[in-house]
């Protein structure tokens, strides 16, 4: 007889003799030892890298009405599923940064100003191998940028914490446990600043805005385009509004005018309408815009005009909001494009175009730390430049809208999470009519097509935005504006936003804002406050930058590595088992962070 092989053992049966069927018990599936290693215990999920996140309850809590009915925990997480509440991945670094600069958010008129953080420079990175102890040194000065560059945005994602270390020992600090990346991407050269400055009474009234605000932070809305279009006789359209999406928008101006029920009664065009004031803005020279930009730098004027027979275009085209719509809308966004665009520039050449509210100061996005926690938007060069409406002659070829666009609609990284309120944006332009561009003194033209119909000057156009979800407003009122302003009268002016505001809605001090091209730099902008925190510099052998993901066999023993890279004379020997010693900064990198 056959053996089995490689055995002595006697094969008994015969093929022949085989079963063909199988019956499959279905309770087995539901029995915890078939589950648990099977299903169960082979899921594993985890909310955030390196680390061990407990369920995150919201909602009202729990609570019984009668005996019945139960309100239970709502969950924005359920809890990571791991092994003995282990992180299921973990992305660990050996790499530590040296910084050689460090320049106050406040501290250069070049940057962007950022209050209570600074920008950081990095310019080497130290690649350690722990169990050979040996380190490689990679300088900026010679390794290729994107090469470089990859090793800080994969370690310093926005949001992510960095430990911060003075090399030179003798140096007095007073530096916080951890500071915040902001922005991992490079310096923010200051382009266009605008400070608003209310106009004082008297001839000023004439060249701004005095009755309502005229600057907002918005999204979505319904647009109605022409409503009131001054070319068929002055009369209001019918015609359907476009809902704009979820699209983040910052109207910077606006000609604030309204049409009247009344043939003959709606309002003329005049510079007081026109809101805000930018004789107080700047623009400013930096290597961006002196590729495009000829006209003068520093601050923005209204131009003397005189003579009796001055058109609306002409006193248009004097005012600094005309000159600021020019620059911002036209000149930098045509460079923003052409700059995306063309296929001769390196990576590190292209550049974005990046606003900034309130020097940083208002966190759009609690609990993100982020670029909008320091209030900063990225502009959309995709849509930015499509989202701009240039006028005609007569409107001094200027937009339309002046309105800018920003990076990121639907998109939870780029939006603010602040609240919002609903309000009403009414701009008008100057547009030709039958007899060319209208002089100022043109009387309202009678007419219409129905009842119910508006009337204005001929030769403006007016646009509306409807219920526009707006985040932040500014201008003569301040942070309150009016709520859904439709006639000039101080009645309807009077009804205050109030009522409809939180405290996210707010802002301290005026309204200002900054544009900035991006210069790309191994550069971190961290909530450092180098006044405070770094009083007397960084030394002379700068700063080591720990990412918080950091290999404890790394961060532990940093000045060894230091030495091992020349950059110390520090001969500490290695920890053999690294722990954190009491009071140790940083915190171990498993350590769950909180907010």
């Amino acid at each position: 007889m056959p053996f089995y092989p490689h055995t002595t053992t006697l094969v008994t049966h015969s093929f022949a003799e085989r079963l063909l069927t199988a019956e499959f018990d279905d309770a087995l599936v539901d029995q915890a030892a078939w589950k648990n290693s099977r299903y169960d215990g082979a899921r594993l999920i985890q909310k955030i890298i390196n680390t061990h996140t407990d369920p995150v309850p919201v909602g009202i809590g729990t609570a019984r009405i009668g005996t019945s009915f139960k309100v239970g925990k709502y969950f924005t997480w359920e809890g990571d599923q791991s092994y003995q509440d282990l992180p299921v991945i973990t992305n660990q670094s050996t790499a530590l940064y040296i910084a050689n600069s460090c320049v106050g958010g406040l501290e250069n008129p070049q940057y962007a100003s950022i209050k209570n953080h600074s920008y950081v420079g990095i310019n080497k990175i130290l690649i350690i191998d722990p169990d050979e102890q040996t380190v490689q040194t990679l300088d900026k000065t010679v390794e290729p940028y994107d090469e470089f560059h990859r090793f800080i945005t994969n370690d310093f994602p926005t949001g992510n914490k960095a430990y911060l270390k003075i090399i030179d020992q003798s140096t007095p600090t007073a530096l916080k446990g951890h500071h915040r990346i902001k922005m991992n991407k490079g310096f923010l050269l200051k382009t266009f600043s605008f400070n608003y400055a209310n106009e004082p009474s008297g001839s000023a009234n004439e060249r701004v805005l005095q009755e309502n605000n005229s600057m907002y932070l918005y999204r979505k809305g319904n647009f109605q385009d022409n409503y009131v279009d001054g070319t068929l006789l002055g009369s209001s359209s019918e015609l359907p509004g476009i809902e704009q999406g979820n699209q983040l928008r910052f109207r910077y101006s606006v000609m604030e005018m309204f049409p009247s029920s009344t043939a003959g009664q709606g309002q003329k065009f005049s510079i007081r309408h026109v809101g805000p004031s930018f004789a107080s803005s700047s623009i400013h020279q930096n290597q961006y815009t002196q590729q495009y930009y000829t006209g003068s730098y520093g601050i923005l004027k209204h131009a003397d005009i005189s003579g009796s027979n001055v058109t609306s275009t002409a006193m248009l085209n004097a005012t600094a909001m005309a000159s600021a719509s020019r620059f911002i809308a036209l000149d930098t966004l045509k460079h923003l494009r052409d700059n995306v665009e063309d296929t001769t520039l390196t990576n590190q050449e292209k550049t974005e175009v990046h606003l900034t509210f309130f020097q940083g100061t208002k966190d759009f996005a609690p609990g993100f730390h982020d670029e909008r926690s320091i209030s900063t938007f990225e502009v959309d060069q995709n849509q930015a430049v499509l989202g701009v409406e240039q006028g005609g002659e007569c409107n001094a070829s200027l937009p339309t809208n002046h309105e800018l666009i920003f990076k990121g609609p639907n998109d939870n990284r780029f939006m603010p999470t602040t609240s919002t309120f609903l309000d009403n944006i009414q701009s008008a332009h100057l547009v030709a009519s039958s007899s060319g561009c209208v002089p100022p003194e043109t009387n309202v033209r009678a007419g219409g097509f129905g009842a119910g119909e508006e009337f204005i000057q001929s030769g403006l156009t007016l646009d509306k935005i409807e219920d526009a979800d707006t985040y932040v407003q500014g201008g003569i009122l301040g942070p309150i504006g009016y709520e859904g302003a439709q006639t000039s009268s101080a009645g309807s002016y009077g009804n205050s936003q109030l009522d409809n505001m939180d405290s996210q809605n707010f802002y301290s001090g005026s309204f200002n804002y900054e544009i900035s091209f991006l210069k790309k730099d191994h550069t971190l902008i961290l909530d450092l406050d180098k006044e405070t925190e770094l009083e007397f510099g960084i030394g002379n052998q700068g700063l080591v930058i720990i990412p918080q993901n950091s290999l404890a066999a790394v961060w532990t023993n940093i000045d060894y590595y230091l030495q091992l890279a020349g950059i110390t004379n520090i001969t500490n020997p290695p920890l053999s088992n690294p722990s954190p010693p009491p009071g140790t900064n940083p915190l171990p990198p498993n350590t769950t962070f909180t907010n």
